[in-house]
């Protein structure tokens, strides 16, 4: 399955999102409105294999895929994200980045 990574805008929707966090998601059809389920990992205990956004979103992705239940969920406007590329849940890796500049600005990180 592909997936969409995503950076949030500012909106109080996904205000709560740890800085950095790996975010990913898709249309959730059957709400009221364009709406996109995401899952996130933000890494907030410091885990050692969490350090980079790649892995964050890998986590974040596999949560996606078997829809664990967590409290790192949410279904926000479609509009409160910004799409920066796309995540394959069968290769387990991340198929593209099409905004480096929105990914380096939310982690840190270069890409």
């Amino acid at each position: 399955m592909i997936v969409n990574l995503y950076v949030p805008e500012k909106h109080p929707s996904v205000a709560h999102i740890v800085r950095g966090a790996g975010i990913v998601g898709r249309a959730n059809e059957p709400a009221p409105g364009p709406q996109v389920e995401i899952y996130y990992e933000g890494n907030l205990h410091g885990a050692v294999n969490l350090k980079d956004w790649e892995s964050r979103v890998v986590v974040a992705a596999g949560r996606l895929a078997v829809r664990y239940p967590t409290i790192a969920r949410a279904v926000v406007p479609e509009h409160a994200l910004r799409v920066v590329g796309t995540f394959d849940t069968e290769s387990w890796s991340i198929q593209a980045v099409t905004d480096a500049a929105a990914v380096q600005q939310w982690t840190g990180e270069q890409w």
